[in-house]
């Protein structure tokens, strides 16, 4: 069966005393995962969500800091190990591609060479089955956001998305700890005269199929 967890805990067993970056807490379910991991095999676990969330983990290992994921100079100051490199990055905060395109483009920059950025709830279909207009929409336009960072950065990262369930993102960065990410516009073609063209090639697909049955 699959399960998000098994594939970041693959990840994260190649990886010595991770330093794991979590933005949204909730209820703490990855929270708890991540910080089981971290006593059983080493590294350290900081946690950031805007609501008071410190009652998820009670322990004093765990580095809970309640704050908005985009004040950087805030969380840095906070939590200055931070600055020195991040192995994994988890985004499951604020569920709306501007805020998803902002974090992206702060942390980036704080990610380790090799290290990894995961992001929940990147596929809309079994909301589309329940016709959940709303999360289908959000889920969308955050995967849509997710690629075209990943297009504006092709040759720094490696992009897999897993699609079962509400989905699972995940980015792989190659380039260096302080590289910063680009945000050059990606071309685009034409909706309407993609449509036209597709309509064409439907078209043509209907004739030859229709004369080769003759």
């Amino acid at each position: 069966m699959f399960e998000k967890k098994n594939i970041i805990l693959e990840r994260l067993n190649n990886i010595k005393n991770p330093i794991i970056l979590e933005f949204g807490v909730n209820r703490g379910g990855s929270t708890n995962f991540f910080f089981d991991h971290i006593n059983n095999k080493g590294g350290q676990l900081f946690s950031i969500d805007i609501r008071d969330c410190s009652n998820a983990i009670n322990s004093k290992e765990w580095n809970f800091f309640q704050c908005n994921d985009l004040n950087k100079d805030k969380i840095l100051k906070k939590f200055s190990i931070i600055e020195k490199g991040v192995d994994l990055l988890f985004i499951d905060s604020y569920h709306e591609p501007n805020h998803v395109k902002t974090l992206l483009h702060i942390w980036f920059y704080y990610l380790k060479k090799g290290g990894f950025i995961y992001f929940d709830d990147t596929e809309s279909y079994l909301y589309r089955l329940k016709k959940n207009s709303i999360l289908s929409i959000v889920n969308d336009s955050i995967n849509d956001e997710i690629k075209k960072f990943y297009h504006q950065n092709y040759d720094q990262l490696l992009y897999t998305k897993y699609f079962h369930g509400t989905g699972l993102a995940e980015l792989q960065k190659f380039s260096d700890l302080y590289v910063k990410p680009n945000n050059n516009k990606i071309w685009k073609y034409n909706f309407y005269i993609s449509r036209i063209y597709l309509f064409l090639k439907k078209l043509k697909f209907y004739f030859l199929y229709k004369f080769s049955k003759k």
